[in-house]
C-alpha cells in the first residue's frame, strides 16, 4: 500500500505521481467528508494553503486542521508564508497569521513553514520582452527560493525528526531587490535589463488590463507594498536543514533562465 497520499481537487494533474506509487485522491477545502477520507489513517499531514480570499481562506483551513486531527493526524506540517503577521502590508498575511494561531490552539504537534517568493515568480519573461522590470518595490529585497527547495524543505519537515511545534523561515541564502535582479539576467543574457519603479496606481492598472479579477490585483499589489518595506528580506538557514543540502540562491536560478 502507497505510504504516500496526495489529496488534490483534479486527480487528473497528478497521473504522473499516481503512476510512481502515490495514491491520488480528489479532496476539497470546501468538502468535509474528502477531507475526512484524505486523512484517514495519516500519521502527518502537510497542508498547503489555499488561493481563496482572506475569510473564505482562514474557514478552509480551519476545516483541513480539524479533519487531520479528527483522523488521527500525529503532526500537521501547514505551509504558511514569510512575516505572516497582522501588521503586514501583504493583504493576506492576515489569513496566514489567523491559520498559524488555529493551528497552535488545536492542541495536535504542528510545524509551520513560513515560505518566502518562489524564484520562479520573478518576472523573467517580461523582461525578456521588454527589457525592463516593471514594478513597485524595486528596492526591496526579497529571499528568493525556487520550487524545488521547497517542496524538498516540505518533505523534510514532514518526515524529519524533531520538528513538533516549530516554525521554520524557508528561504533562499540571498535576499535580492530588482535592480539586482536586473543587473544578473543582463550579464546573463550580454543585453541590458533595468529595473524600473513604477507606481502601486499604475502596476494596478498593467494587472486589471491583463483581465486580473479585483481580489489578484490587491493581493499583487499589496505584494509589493510588503516588499517594498522589507518585509522578506531576511534571509535564514532553515531551508537548507529542512531539505539537508545546500538551496539554490536566486542569481544561480536567474542565470540559468
Amino acid at each position: 500500500m502507497s505510504k504516500v497520499r496526495l489529496g488534490t481537487r483534479a486527480p487528473e494533474k497528478l497521473e504522473g505521481l499516481a503512476a510512481r506509487g502515490a495514491q491520488v485522491v480528489r479532496a476539497d477545502f470546501d468538502d468535509p467528508a474528502s477531507l475526512a477520507a484524505l486523512f484517514s489513517g495519516s500519521d502527518a499531514a502537510l497542508i498547503i494553503s489555499g488561493d481563496a480570499p482572506n475569510e473564505p481562506r482562514i474557514k478552509q483551513h480551519d476545516a483541513a486542521f480539524r479533519a487531520a486531527k479528527s483522523a488521527g493526524s500525529r503532526r500537521i506540517v501547514y505551509t504558511s508564508f514569510t512575516n505572516a503577521t497582522f501588521e503586514s502590508r501583504f493583504s493576506i498575511a492576515r489569513s496566514h497569521a489567523e491559520s498559524e494561531a488555529m493551528l497552535k490552539a488545536l492542541g495536535t504537534p504542528y510545524t509551520i513553514l513560513r515560505n518566502n517568493h518562489y524564484a520562479e515568480n520573478i518576472m523573467i519573461d517580461a523582461a525578456r520582452a521588454t527589457g525592463e522590470l516593471a514594478q513597485p518595490g524595486a528596492h526591496g529585497k526579497v529571499a528568493f527560493i525556487a520550487y524545488a527547495d521547497v517542496a524538498e524543505a516540505a518533505a523534510g519537515a514532514l518526515i524529519g525528526q524533531g520538528h513538533d511545534n516549530k516554525t521554520y523561515h524557508v528561504t533562499g541564502p540571498e535576499a535580492l531587490d530588482q535592480i539586482e535582479v536586473a543587473a544578473v539576467l543582463s550579464h546573463a543574457w550580454g543585453r541590458p535589463v533595468r529595473a524600473v519603479e513604477i507606481t502601486p496606481e499604475a502596476y494596478a492598472d498593467v494587472l486589471a488590463q491583463r483581465g486580473l479579477p479585483p481580489f489578484i490585483v490587491e493581493l499583487i499589489v499589496s505584494l509589493r507594498a510588503a516588499v517594498a518595506a522589507g518585509e522578506y528580506a531576511v534571509v535564514s538557514d532553515d531551508a537548507r536543514h529542512l531539505a539537508g543540502h545546500v538551496v539554490e540562491p536566486a542569481s544561480d536560478f536567474l542565470r540559468k533562465a
